[in-house]
């Protein structure tokens, strides 16, 4: 952990069950291996729905959006208004910004969450570092995305299979998050968790 960053490791195991809403199984299959998603947000409730690529240039007003699931955030938070939340100062190294900088073909693979589309480099994007001792293509790549009614960032690590981690071990996703650990700041940010197995 740093003063901005919290890193997670992990690996996804899973199974992808047929149920009703009572959550019994009509037949369910075990998932060896996982594909999908891992996503953190500081908000535990969220309208996966309306799921949008975070924009550093948003308007930084709150106006609705619902609907708009699956395109980059017009209004809402921006990269000025994210920053100043976790205590960062524009000019700071370790900035969004700085962190999330990749754009464009060849930076993300294509995704879905909750039906929503996510094609190739859509959105904001960064390489976790692997065994290599840096980011490398197709490796823990991590996209930042943004719900507009709830105002909330959210990170995404796409899931592979048993990679090599920065620590050598095998990992199925690493995850970076913000945190506000400025100044006299001691209290941690608590972050929720999901996961969606395609």
């Amino acid at each position: 952990m740093t003063q901005t960053w919290q890193g997670y490791v992990g690996n996804v195991s899973g199974v992808i069950e047929l149920a009703d809403a009572s959550d019994r199984a009509l037949y369910n299959w075990s998932v060896a291996q996982p594909k999908g998603e891992v996503y953190a947000s500081t908000s535990e409730i969220l309208v996966w729905a309306n799921i949008q690529c975070f924009n550093f240039t948003a308007a930084g007003v709150y106006g609705d959006e619902s609907g708009d699931g699956g395109t980059t955030n017009l209004n809402g938070t921006n990269l000025a208004l994210l920053e100043a939340q976790f205590g960062l100062d524009s000019s700071d190294v370790d900035g969004v910004d700085e962190t999330f900088s990749l754009t464009g073909p060849g930076t993300h693979g294509s995704f879905y969450t909750a039906g929503q589309e996510f094609s190739e480099g859509e959105c904001r994007s960064t390489r976790i570092f692997g065994d290599s001792g840096k980011g490398e293509p197709g490796e823990f790549e991590e996209v930042l995305l943004y719900e507009p009614t709830t105002a909330s960032v959210v990170f995404v690590s796409l899931i592979d299979n048993d990679l090599g981690g920065y620590d050598s071990g095998l990992h199925d996703f690493e995850m970076l998050v913000l945190e506000d650990g400025h100044g006299a700041d001691i209290i941690t940010t608590p972050y929720y968790f999901f996961v969606e197995l395609a």
